[in-house]
């Protein structure tokens, strides 16, 4: 499971206590600019468990991330919102790549959505 980001809906079931990886990808990408996305999950279906898997170890806070081109810039466990900015150099304009990727934890069994989306 993929999501470009320029507005995307990631669905998937889950039993509850299961664990989803979602990488978040972007579309048309500019060389040079810093890109803001924000991820939005339901946290009475979804627990955030790393809001960035590139890392060497859990991230779970606000921040950037070590070993990265990725800053999380809003990360509230309780409001189901997540954003962050991306700064890694693209190998040339228009690119496509994967910019973050994310894991959930499922709260309860059944279908679960992420939304992503890119805000600048």
């Amino acid at each position: 499971m993929s999501m470009h980001a320029d507005r995307t809906y990631a669905a998937f079931g889950a039993a509850s206590g299961a664990y989803c990886d979602v990488p978040v990808a972007a579309s048309n990408m500019p060389d040079d600019s810093p890109m803001q996305f924000e991820v939005m999950y339901d946290t009475g279906r979804l627990e955030a468990e790393d809001l960035c898997l590139q890392a060497a170890g859990r991230t779970l806070a606000a921040g950037n991330v070590a070993g990265t081109d990725v800053n999380i810039t809003r990360f509230n466990p309780s409001d189901g919102i997540i954003r962050f900015t991306y700064t890694g150099a693209m190998p040339s304009p228009g690119h496509s790549d994967m910019v973050n990727a994310m894991r959930f934890r499922a709260l309860n069994s059944g279908r679960h959505t992420v939304v992503a989306r890119k805000i600048s």
